[in-house]
């Protein structure tokens, strides 16, 4: 598909011409044209690049997780003796099932009864 939106192939001076693109290309030297100094600081370079990305994905996660957290000792706090148990027993209010236990909440009261019944339905049958 051609991206330039001034092509017509009747006016052929607006097509693009590959040559000349070609040569308003800015090369940088290759990394073997560098001094094994030069490419052991491009190597840190990226290494340390790569350090702070991850230690910024960490961090956000990590965020994620105390929000998690906070959120499900309030519902624990605000519940009845017996459904303050369940949630302090259940395997499935920890952050291990984090991102399951998230989507389950976002279903309304109904769509729960409806995959409830539908997986016994499908265990019974």
């Amino acid at each position: 598909m051609n991206t330039n939106q001034f092509w017509n192939p009747t006016e052929p001076k607006h097509y693009w011409d590959a040559i000349d693109l070609t040569k308003s290309i800015s090369r940088t030297p290759s990394f073997e044209s560098l001094s094994k100094e030069e490419q052991i600081q491009k190597r840190l370079d990226r290494m340390e690049t790569a350090v702070k990305e991850c230690n910024n994905i960490v961090n956000i996660h990590n965020n994620n997780v105390y929000k998690f957290n906070k959120r499900i000792n309030e519902i624990i706090i605000n519940s009845s003796h017996h459904m303050e148990e369940f949630y302090d027993e259940s395997p499935d209010f920890t952050t291990d099932n984090m991102f399951d236990l998230l989507i389950w909440l976002s279903h309304s009261d109904k769509e729960k009864k409806e995959k409830l019944d539908n997986e016994l339905d499908e265990y019974f049958n």
